[in-house]
């Protein structure tokens, strides 16, 4: 009888996991894609990258029409793990692939692509037959390097390091089936077929390629989509330019308005200036409506795109601010965002640009910002949802209002800044931009607002994002504290931070932790004296920054270094070296560059050539030797590369919280 019940019992926990098992990640109800249909998508989180999140949402990419379209999946939780949602399969897709992630952004921290190998789904017709495009876009979406297909050409890739298929046999397969399911639609997907072509057979691809462009060919009404594409199969695949021209001529015959006259019509040779760039510029409008586009956004958005940031530009430079305020109308989120960051923003790095002038019209761009998040769409032409594209812009508003504080601070208007600032969500506001974090407490600074000086401050310590000044106000609220409930002020900055921007701290830590070698070297820092590694005793850490002069990020991330310095000044075990590397400048322009800054305690050291050259990183080479650009860090211990860093994110406070969690985890290595 035991024997029995132990039995009954392995079968029924066997049952039960394969039961998890199969409920893990993503079931459809009914299971089969129908064109036109409403499908219950669940997704059953548990086991997934994507367990216990508190938000679970669905991106839908559908090959529709033969063009990708992208839709949102909006989930609500049913219990525990378990998230449905509704989506209805648009009537002329052929093939559907989904995604879910911790959130709407294009680069989601947590994403469940079903362990790389996609939920993808053909779609049937209601005769259950495979759709038009349900093979070929699946042949596309497999191979995102020869297609307009998510994870190429879009913002996002669907597959990790765009991974892509190499089962030739499944490729042809895919593109005969697709021939068979829509031979009167050859026209509409035949420019897949021929890259497909390119990368099944390579330099051999010509003869299939030129088949094919050659049957498209003999059809006698080519739509005009259909002629563009021949064009470029023409130049970019068969190197046939005069064939490619002689379409393209008759294209402007039969579609005056349409996709090549848009794209000869806006790249306005950059020589014509002034009025008469203003004039074509005006005519180019009228000609191709900018919301004719937006009605039926296509791949041709960088046309609009490039055209709008110049235009934007001109009127800006030229000051015309109120027909620049009207334009501004026309252009989507964005355009905006682009023109803002390539105007009032660039131009606030100026000192000798008076920021008085160019306050209203960056007011005016901020104002139409909020307008268009209002229009819950997706008018840019990429693969992203309308949601994805929502929450785009959102950020971007966000972190555009913390660059407004700063630029209402240095204008005087002070209240406005503070509105600014308090537009962003309570939760997120300190999580964008430690400069306007500074902006925002000088603004209440010259109000008054004692209280209000104090949450900020610390919210900025919780998110990591403190600018030097900042932490100066910081230390004197501590000191001032009656009871102190920590004892030391760096015991409190931890307290400060969430448990989020901890857990952040040690992940970034761990994933630069390394134990490489490297070979000696010998290094004269700007007093003349050396820098040699066999001088490094045991157990000292020293940390290497490599800069330069001409790379801007370089040069802001200094800031945060000063704060690392600072935090190790009376620590012998820890040494800090500053290396020019890839530079020419003089050591007086190192001295003059050090002394505005106000830097101390920061010695520079220069790199050398490496042999037979001229190219000033023998030392970068040494210790970055699969690197190619900078700022790089490198946390040397022992005789041994222990830690790398690549780049800057912006925040002064951050990167020291970066290099002190390195720097202890180190102490406490015996390695």
């Amino acid at each position: 009888m035991n024997v029995i019940r132990y039995y009954l019992t392995l079968f029924v926990f066997t049952f039960a996991l394969l039961g998890s098992a199969q409920q893990r990640g993503m079931t459809l109800d009914p299971a089969e894609l129908t064109a036109g249909s409403k499908v219950l998508v669940i997704y059953h989180c548990q086991g997934t990258p994507l367990e216990n999140k508190k938000q679970v949402v669905g991106i839908a990419y559908v090959y529709e029409d033969y063009h990708w379209k992208v839709y949102d999946v909006e989930l609500t939780t049913s219990g525990k793990d378990l998230w449905e949602g509704s989506f209805v399969v648009p009537k002329n897709a052929g093939f559907v692939a989904f995604i879910f992630q911790d959130s709407f952004s294009t680069h989601s921290a947590v994403t469940d692509n079903n362990n790389n190998k996609g939920y993808l789904f053909q779609v049937y017709n209601k005769k259950h037959k495979l759709m038009p495009g349900a093979a070929i876009g699946k042949a596309a979406f497999l191979t995102p390097s020869v297609m307009s297909a998510p994870g190429y050409m879009g913002v996002t890739s669907y597959f990790e390091d765009k991974q892509e298929i190499v089962d030739r046999d499944l490729l042809k397969s895919l593109i005969e089936i697709e021939k068979k399911i829509a031979p009167k639609k050859h026209q509409y997907y035949f420019y897949e077929e021929v890259n497909l072509y390119k990368h099944l057979f390579g330099e051999n691809a010509v003869q299939p390629i030129q088949k094919t462009v050659d049957d498209i060919s003999r059809i006698k009404r080519l739509d005009e989509d259909a002629l563009y594409n021949l064009s470029l199969a023409y130049l970019f695949l068969l190197n046939d330019k005069e064939k490619s021209q002689e379409i393209d001529q008759m294209m402007t015959e039969r579609y005056p308005q349409g996709r090549l006259a848009r794209r000869k019509a806006m790249e306005i040779p950059y020589s014509v200036k002034g009025d008469d760039y203003f004039d074509r510029a005006k005519q180019v409008r009228q000609d191709f409506p900018v919301m004719d586009f937006y009605r039926k956004p296509d791949y041709q958005s960088y046309l609009y795109s490039n055209f709008y940031r110049r235009l934007s530009q001109e009127l800006f430079d030229a000051k015309k601010y109120d027909q620049l305020e009207k334009l501004l109308k026309e252009m989507n989120s964005s355009m905006i965002e682009d023109a803002f960051l390539h105007q009032p923003k660039q131009s606030m790095k100026f000192p000798d640009r008076n920021p008085n002038d160019y306050y209203d019209i960056a007011v005016s761009y901020i104002a139409e910002l909020r307008n268009k998040l209002t229009f819950a769409g997706n008018t840019t032409g990429s693969l992203v949802s309308p949601l994805q594209a929502r929450y785009q812009h959102q950020q971007t508003l966000n972190y555009y209002l913390t660059v407004m504080t700063e630029l209402a601070r240095r204008t005087g208007h002070y209240q406005q800044g503070i509105e600014l600032m308090n537009e962003i969500p309570e939760e997120e506001r300190f999580n964008y931009d430690p400069t306007g974090n500074e902006a925002y407490v000088r603004c209440l600074e010259q109000i008054g607002r004692k209280e209000e000086i104090i949450q900020a401050l610390e919210a900025s310590a919780s998110q990591n994002k403190l600018t030097p000044y900042l932490m100066e106000q910081l230390k004197k609220h501590y000191e001032n504290l009656a009871v102190k409930q920590v004892s030391g002020f760096d015991e409190y900055l931890y307290s400060l931070k969430t448990p989020e921007a901890k857990e952040e701290l040690l992940k970034h830590a761990a994933q630069g932790l390394v134990s490489d070698s490297f070979t000696p070297f010998d290094i004269e820092d700007i007093n003349g004296g050396r820098v040699r590694s066999e001088d490094f005793a045991t157990d000292d850490i020293v940390v290497l920054d490599f800069w330069a002069t001409w790379c801007a990020p370089c040069c802001a991330a200094l800031v945060g270094m000063q704060m690392a310095v600072d935090h190790y000044l009376d620590d012998p075990q820890v040494k800090f070296y500053f290396v020019d590397t890839q530079d020419r400048a003089t050591k007086e322009q190192l001295n003059d560059y050090w002394n505005e800054k106000g830097y101390h305690n920061m010695l520079i050291a220069f790199d050398k050539n490496t042999p037979g050259t001229n190219d000033g990183a023998e030392l970068y080479r040494n210790i970055f030797p699969n690197a190619s650009g900078i700022p790089q860090k490198a946390i040397l211990k022992n005789g041994k590369v222990r830690y790398r860093a690549s780049g800057y994110q912006g925040s002064p406070s951050g990167l020291m919280d970066e290099l002190i969690t390195v720097i202890e985890i180190l102490k406490k290595d015996t390695k």
